[in-house]
């Protein structure tokens, strides 16, 4: 047998050893070219943002990110409440902190979810004393609880649910659209975010449009403009709250009471990646979560809602300074830290099955925990589910236009009444002066003349017939338009107290029935000085005892068995525009008939303060009854008591600002002069 030379072996394995290697390396470089090939339109998603910054085209794929830390300066507009709200922001994902300024700084939001063990949030605004007559810088503040925490705040939307939609022009310029929409309940809600074409992304408008499948219309409309978006570095003094404050603790006070009070952009972004935009925290917050089988999400969230304590404001005694508050919190952290903040970034693997926590955390929910609350407060009932949505949207709007005309502390407060879910029809309807192009230019009343012998410069300086007792309580009208009605038996009951110290209760009710011969139109509408005509030639109003009880409609008129409770003499007018008369016609005769302006949605939903509103101009549609004057806080004001029940305004009352003549108080001023027999 021949034997093979060594140097041939040798040689022979080199040659397997090198046909393996090229081999290889042709298999490597063929795979790469697949890579290659495979991804260049489809980026895969985990890709840093840093490395795709090159690259301008966008692909369905594509996923959102935007900064950790930015400062963004824009705008919140809602279209169906007539809203829009300055804001400007600064977040920092990383510290977990955020602050919302809005109105140009007048009022500033805190988030800071690094103190305490479950954060903090405050909200400081401008304040009045009545101690020292001036403005001061007063606060509010919430700490979180484990259910509920505290975290900072986002303005830009979660961005993982959002898919590029192709391109769209905003304000002239093109730019990238990004889509997401969702169904909860009968309400499908679409949101869009509209962002620069170019990297670095920047958010431009955040756009939502509900839609309610049930009554085939839109529900809901809410913009965020963004006008300025930066990454921004980090500083801590844009977060530091200041330490010499008086604050009032909300801590223990019901969620839904308080809620969007201190953080007022909750309810429009959300907290977490998930489509659907939360008000009440992230899902991880939650240590344990009901069973979906066994618990009904609306209910379970209705039930926490119900298991937190509620204060009174009014018993809280502003002693604690944000400084030993801050002290406590870092004591609370050094016991135990706060976790770990997750990302705002995009996620990947966001749980598309989760519908049951979106739903619970839903502001959907939240508005309707507020909304059965009002319904058993004012014992609203509604015929149909139609009509229960359609009254819960009109509700939603108001509680958005109250809140955001609050922050504005324009001087007096806004509250939810009774009319919060009403139509700007039904609200007409509540009013009662007919609506005529010249409505008796002379109405037959004498020119206004102080009685002889009186001294007008001794006139108090304050005057309030309602706690002197020549008023009698606040009633409601019903959806009766008989506010005229109202004015006049309140102008004659307080001229007959002053002069004989009884206080009676007339007929609204004959007004209706009987002062059509003069112009009036019964539940219709009328004007006061109609209504004295009617008085005068018939010898006088019934008491409301003998004539019958206010049926809110139109009776039989009838005088059989009535007792006539006071007569007039004669009526008087006020001069247009003159101040110093109808402040003397008060102060001397008594509560006044007047005319005003209750068309603005200000004065719809007044609560408290000296009420000032440049819309609320001469165009005259209620009529109402001035029963006293004064000054408060350095403004002089007119104390106006209205027909709308003791739940509108303050208690049934108004204070207007004399100033401009705001809402025309001086326009049709009628003051009465008691027969004396």
């Amino acid at each position: 047998m021949v034997k093979v030379p060594l140097w041939f072996k040798t040689t022979a394995n080199r040659t397997r050893s090198l046909r393996r290697r090229v081999l290889l390396l042709l298999f490597l470089v063929g795979a790469g070219i697949v890579y290659y090939v495979s991804n260049q339109d489809h980026e895969n998603q985990d890709t840093p943002l840093r490395q795709r910054m090159t690259r301008h085209v966008f692909t369905v794929e594509e996923i959102l990110q935007f900064p950790d830390n930015y400062h963004t300066k824009g705008v919140l507009s809602l279209p169906y409440g007539d809203i829009v709200e300055p804001f400007e922001a600064w977040y920092s994902n990383s510290k977990k902190m955020s602050r919302i300024d809005y109105y140009n700084g007048m009022d500033r939001t805190f988030q800071r979810g690094d103190l305490g063990r479950h954060g903090f949030a405050c909200k400081i605004v401008p304040e009045y004393s009545e101690v020292k007559h001036k403005t001061f810088t007063g606060c509010m503040h919430r700490r979180g609880t484990k259910k509920f925490p505290i975290k900072a705040q986002n303005i830009i939307p979660a961005p993982s649910y959002f898919k590029y939609s192709g391109t769209a022009e905003l304000n002239g310029a093109e730019c990238a659209k990004w889509e997401h929409s969702f169904t909860i309940y009968d309400k499908v809600n679409t949101y869009t975010l509209y962002t620069t074409k170019t990297r670095p992304l920047k958010p431009l408008r955040y756009e939502m449009m509900g839609y309610d499948t049930l009554l085939a219309s839109y529900y809901d409309h809410y913009i965020l403009d963004y006008h300025e978006f930066e990454a921004w570095k980090f500083n801590y003094s844009v977060f530091d709250i200041p330490t010499d404050l008086q604050c009032f603790d909300f801590s223990h006070e019901k969620l839904e009471k308080s809620l969007g009070e201190i953080n007022p952009i909750v309810e429009f972004m959300p907290h977490s990646t998930s489509g659907s935009p939360y008000t009440l925290s992230h899902p991880s917050n939650f240590v344990t979560t009901p069973s979906r089988t066994k618990t009904d999400p609306l209910q379970y969230l209705l039930d926490s809602l119900n298991k937190m304590p509620t204060v009174n404001r009014e018993m809280f005694e502003p002693t604690t300074t944000t400084s030993s508050l801050q002290q406590s919190l870092k004591d609370e952290e050094q016991t135990r830290p706060s976790p770990a903040p997750k990302s705002t970034g995009a996620f990947k693997n966001v749980d598309q099955k989760s519908g049951y926590k979106d739903i619970m955390r839903h502001y959907e929910d939240v508005v309707n925990a507020l909304f059965k609350s009002f319904k058993a407060r004012y014992k609203k009932n509604y015929i149909s589910k139609r009509e229960h949505e359609s009254r819960k949207d009109i509700y939603r709007h108001n509680l958005r236009f109250i809140k955001s005309r609050n922050r504005q502390n324009l001087g007096y407060r806004l509250k939810a009444n009774h009319m919060a879910d009403m139509t700007e029809e039904e609200i007409r309807q509540k009013k009662g002066i007919l609506m005529e192009s010249e409505p008796d230019a002379l109405n037959g009343g004498k020119r206004f003349e102080i009685p002889e012998g009186t001294n007008v410069k001794t006139l108090p300086d304050t005057v309030d017939w309602a706690k002197s007792g020549a008023v009698n309580p606040v009633r409601s009208q019903g959806i009766c338009g008989s506010c005229y009605a109202y004015s006049v038996t309140g102008a004659m009951e307080g001229a007959y107290y002053i002069k004989t110290g009884t206080l009676l209760n007339l007929s609204e009710q004959q007004l209706i029935d009987c002062s059509w011969g003069f112009g009036n139109r019964g539940c219709k509408g009328g004007y006061p000085h109609r209504a004295m005509q009617w008085v005068i030639k018939h010898g006088g109003l019934a008491t409301e005892e003998s004539y019958g009880k206010y049926l809110a409609q139109e009776g039989f008129c009838h005088f059989k068995n009535t007792t006539t409770g006071a007569k007039l003499d004669f009526y008087m007018n006020i001069t247009k525009g003159n101040k110093h008369e109808l402040k003397q016609a008060i102060a001397i005769y008594g509560p006044v008939s007047i005319l005003i302006n209750t068309q603005p949605k200000t004065f719809k939903f007044y609560g408290s303060g000296i009420y000032y509103d440049p819309d609320c101009t001469h165009a005259l549609d209620h009529a109402a009854l001035a029963v006293g004057y004064g000054v408060e806080k350095g403004e002089p004001y007119w104390l106006i008591k209205n027909s709308w029940s003791k739940a509108w305004g303050d208690e049934g009352y108004i204070k207007i600002a004399m100033k401009n003549d705001n809402c025309g108080v001086l326009q049709k001023a009628v003051v009465v002069k008691i027969r004396e027999d």
